[in-house]
């Protein structure tokens, strides 16, 4: 979201920013204020609300978070410069409401970007206390939001139905892009510098430790492939339980760190000889873990533990990039790493498919090019002008 503000303000277009104060994925506290601040960053206004972070982030807890933050966004709206259109991100939902709420007072277009499905999230994701209770409501807002945007925006072509049942009347394709950059250091010397172990076959798992990535069934793929070196970084909720889980078990093959500075993200990606991508187990798709384009940018062969129905794993298998093996089973994640350590062959062919796909779709300026665009058409009320979105609705833009 910061490239898509940075990039309108490059071409010379006023861009506001509302947003909360840093706290994912650990869930800290340390950069929370309980009041409004304004800041000037990169030519962006950036304006974030004061809003409660849990300690514990339970279904109920992160509803917490959702009010406060969406009543302190309607809040800020007396903050907010005169704007010819408003954009709300999904998550945060309330954010969404918040956008709405905004373009509705000033008579102003307002636009949605589906980046997760929350509802299904909140029936599917793990998160304790979730379930029907909480979905129930999550899908009453969902209903508001969608319909009311002029043009729904998603980054997997498999949101389009969910959307389209929500009310979408308008939706355009905004894939994800590369955003990861050229790694600076030597590859041995990255290895070197995150304690790789010179001739290990290192699999590398970096991001979010929550329950929807079913990050525990690292431990039982760890044992499964005592051959294979994984290091794990990252933070969130489950990474204490990760953490006891390795310790209970005796492994000494898994590392485990904090996330690297952004700096450092691309030499912890090129130190890898396999990325992990698990995801707990689901019935339907609920999101596409932003992490994937990064994966494939590098180029290394990628073990995706999630329903072969899913949009991770339709991406995956369209590049030729890796592996698919069932959701929430540990065992079959460390087959698939034994498997590929002993064939340096599958290797060479699933890296060569990571690099022609990311080659040919995950082009930065293309993706900004098309973000542009499509926020641009949506404050002139009309439809963007790029090849190969959504085919649209019928009826007027």
């Amino acid at each position: 979201m910061a490239d898509f503000a940075q990039e309108l303000v490059g071409r010379g277009h006023q861009t506001t920013v509302v947003c909360a104060y840093p706290h994912y994925p650990a869930w800290e506290k340390t950069h929370r204020k309980w009041r409004y601040s304004t800041t000037t960053e990169e030519g962006v206004r950036v304006i974030r609300v004061p809003h409660a972070v849990p300690t514990n982030p339970t279904a109920l807890a992160r509803a917490g978070l959702e009010a406060s933050y969406g009543l302190a966004s309607a809040g800020a709206l007396a903050k907010l410069p005169p704007f010819d259109a408003a954009i709300g991100a999904v998550p945060a939902l309330s954010g969404a409401l918040g956008a709405w709420f905004a373009a509705f007072v000033r008579r102003k277009p307002y636009g949605l970007m589906v980046r997760d499905l929350v509802s299904a999230a909140a029936i599917q994701g793990n998160v304790p206390g979730s379930g029907p209770w909480v979905a129930r409501p999550v899908r009453a807002v969902e209903a508001f939001v969608t319909p009311r945007a002029a043009r729904v925006a998603v980054i997997a072509c498999g949101f389009e139905k969910p959307v389209r049942e929500l009310g979408a009347k308008h939706v355009d394709f905004l894939p994800n892009y590369r955003t990861v950059g050229e790694p600076p250091l030597p590859r041995e010397a990255a290895r070197a510098h995150f304690g790789i172990p010179r001739d290990a076959f290192a699999a590398v798992y970096s991001g979010a430790m929550g329950f929807k990535q079913g990050i525990l069934t690292l431990v039982e793929a760890a044992a499964t492939a005592p051959e294979v070196f994984l290091l794990v970084a990252g933070d969130g909720s489950q990474r204490a339980a990760f953490e006891r889980a390795v310790l209970s078990s005796g492994l000494t093959n898994v590392r485990w760190r904090p996330l690297v500075p952004d700096e450092e993200y691309a030499d912890l990606l090129n130190a890898a000889d396999a990325f992990l991508m698990p995801q707990s187990k689901t019935d339907v798709d609920m999101s596409v873990p932003g992490k994937l384009t990064s994966y494939l940018a590098i180029g290394r062969p990628i073990i995706v533990s999630a329903s072969p129905d899913s949009e991770t794993a339709r991406i995956v298998q369209e590049a030729g990039a890796g592996v698919i093996v069932p959701p929430a089973d540990g065992a079959a994640i460390g087959q698939a790493l034994s498997e590929l350590a002993a064939s340096p062959q599958q290797v060479e062919t699933f890296t060569a498919g990571a690099t022609r796909y990311a080659a040919a779709h995950l082009d930065r300026k293309v993706g900004l090019d098309r973000f542009v665009e499509w926020a641009l058409a949506l404050a002139e009320r009309r439809a963007p002008r790029f090849d190969g979105d959504i085919e649209e609705a019928a009826g007027p833009a």
